[in-house]
Formats: structure tokens, C-alpha cells, sequence
């Protein structure tokens, strides 16, 4: 009857394996026999970020591959984001970072796709990048966390006639003013000759998001094409945004509307890699 209501609660426990800054979700709908006056507010969609420590400094790459070796198909164009963050107590004023590329990929095929800020690239031998932020004063994340982070993506292709089993590691050194290096991950990949570039079946759909921070915009490119909705969800857990893709391998959203601060990506039924974005304004 008019007034009346009642409250369901549940516990869950999220899974040890749960990635730290992916998203859980939750898509609730009630009904009932009677005649509902106002039946919009019957069904939600909602999104939790898992917390925990994670490293805002790493490297990440493109197609990620098959399995925890990254198999790959011959003649494969990678493409790799480099984050950096200032986590220091006051703002860098100059940051560089050094990159030497797998001599199992083909220089003459490097291009640089983007950066957060100006960027000089230099070319100290063969097969050595130094990306150069020169005065870049970035600001450190007490001060303001989501100024504080930098990135660079490039994109560059395997040889030919690599043999199967071939193995193409990258790892980035990250010089903040005259402090030691900050040294990412290692991304790795490995030649498979089985694959077939056109046939890839991959566990789950690799993405790099960018450019993150994002000022009016940013583009979700995807290792496969993807169907489904991507809800972009706010810290509280709000989805604020919604974007139907058909088979889309890239999509780019407006930020025009949105309040600066974090937000999750989550497409239900897909596993995405990277699922957080930053918007300032």
C-alpha cells in the first residue's frame, strides 16, 4: 500500500584475485503483481571500484596476447602507454623517460601516437628513446592527485621472420628532476606461429584508454571489436554515461558534462584492462 516499503540487504565477499581499480557490478530490478505508478525507478545498474595500493607508475602494451606469455601472431604492431606520476611531496620540474625497444622490434616502424604535455623524443642510439618533459613542472599528488599524472604511447611492429617462440620484453626507467630512476614492469610477449594475425582468439579483450587525464574527451581503443554498452560509473558507484558500441574497436567520449575526478569503465560480460579514467577541467 502508498507509504509502506521495505529494505533488502546481502553481503558479498570480493574475490582475492579481483583486480585492484577494476570495477564489481551490481544490476538490480525488482517487480511486483500490483500496478506501479512510477515504474522507472524499478531497475539500477551499479558499479563499485575495488580498492587497494597499486603502482601509477607502469607500462602497459597492446595487443597483451594470448596466456601469461603474451603469444602474439607474427609481423604483430604493438602499441605501448607509459604512465608516470609525481608522488613526491612538491612539484617535478623536469622528467624524462628512458626507453630501450626490443632489438626483435623494427625501429623503422616507431611512431609516437601522444602525450600528456610537451614532449622533445630523443633518439640516443639504435634502439634507446629518451622521451624528455622538459620544464614540466607537474604538480605532486598531495597537492592535486589527478594533475599529477603524465603518459606517452607509441606504437612500433615485430620484425619479420622472427622464429616461433621469440620473446619481446619492454620496461621504461621514469627520471623524476635528479632522483634514481623509477623502473615499470616488464611487458612481455612472445612470437607464437600457430596464430594467425586475422584469427587471434584472445581470453579476455585487451584496451588502453587516452588521454588520461582527460580534459574534454578521451578514446577507448579496443583489441577486439566489442558490442555492449559501456557505462562509465562515478566514484559513489552512479553510472553517469552510457554508450551503446557495435562492434566498435574505438570509441571516444565527451567529457563535457562531467565533474572532474575518477570514473570506472565496465562493459557487462567484457573484461577490460584498463578501466579507470581521470577528468579534469
Amino acid at each position: 500500500s502508498s507509504g509502506t516499503g521495505a529494505n533488502i540487504s546481502f553481503i558479498t565477499a570480493t574475490s582475492t584475485s579481483a583486480v585492484v581499480m577494476s570495477t564489481t557490478c551490481f544490476d538490480l530490478a525488482i517487480s511486483g503483481t500490483g500496478t506501479d505508478p512510477v515504474s522507472t525507478n524499478n531497475a539500477e545498474y551499479t558499479c563499485l571500484l575495488i580498492g587497494g595500493p597499486y603502482d601509477p607508475n607502469n607500462k602497459e602494451v597492446m595487443p597483451a596476447g594470448i596466456g601469461t606469455t603474451g603469444n602474439v601472431a607474427p609481423g604483430t604492431e604493438f602499441n605501448y602507454l607509459i604512465n608516470f606520476q609525481n608522488c613526491g611531496t612538491s612539484e617535478a620540474i623536469n622528467i624524462y623517460v628512458m626507453d630501450t625497444v626490443d632489438a626483435d622490434l623494427d625501429m623503422s616502424t616507431f611512431q609516437i601516437t601522444g602525450s600528456s604535455h610537451t614532449m622533445n623524443p630523443v633518439f640516443t642510439s639504435g634502439n634507446i628513446v629518451r622521451f624528455d618533459f622538459p620544464s614540466i613542472h607537474l604538480i605532486d599528488s598531495v597537492a592535486n592527485e589527478p594533475l599529477s599524472h603524465g603518459w606517452v604511447t607509441y606504437r612500433v611492429k615485430a620484425k619479420s621472420g622472427l622464429p616461433h617462440g621469440t620473446t619481446i620484453e619492454n620496461t621504461a626507467h621514469i627520471y623524476f628532476d635528479y632522483n634514481p630512476a623509477v623502473v615499470t614492469n616488464t611487458t612481455l610477449n612472445t612470437i607464437d606461429m600457430t596464430l594467425n594475425t586475422q584469427e587471434i582468439v584472445l581470453e579476455q579483450n585487451k584496451n588502453i584508454i587516452y588521454p588520461n587525464p582527460a580534459n574534454t574527451n578521451f578514446t577507448v581503443q579496443f583489441e577486439k571489436p566489442v558490442t555492449g554498452v559501456l557505462h562509465l560509473v562515478d566514484a559513489s558507484g552512479k553510472a553517469v554515461k552510457q554508450t551503446q558500441l557495435t562492434t566498435a574497436s574505438l570509441v571516444m567520449i565527451s567529457t563535457q558534462d562531467l565533474e572532474s575526478g575518477f570514473y570506472a569503465l565496465t562493459v557487462p560480460g567484457v573484461e577490460l584492462k584498463q578501466n579507470r579514467i581521470q577528468v579534469i577541467k
